[in-house]
């Protein structure tokens, strides 16, 4: 999340957040608004090193791929 919020604070884009990133004393020139419809769909990717032999990794795109074929999302 420092990442992403270090890009929006230098002026390279936007991004979604949790609301738990959302702090009362935010110290980055950073606006945040709430998503006011939040039944509106949009693309979430997921992306990691190919050489990675990361156990969680494996894990975490396991049920990334049994909740996307539950909603039936398509899979790359």
């Amino acid at each position: 999340m420092h990442t992403l919020l270090a890009l929006v604070d230098a002026g390279l884009g936007l991004t979604l957040v949790p609301q738990w990133v959302v702090s009362p004393n935010q110290i980055h020139n950073i606006a945040f608004r709430s998503v006011v419809d939040q039944s509106t769909p949009y693309e979430l990717v997921l992306a990691w090193r190919k050489d990675s032999s990361n156990l969680a990794l494996d894990s975490l795109r396991t049920v990334a791929k049994e909740v996307s074929a539950e909603l039936e999302f398509p899979t790359l």
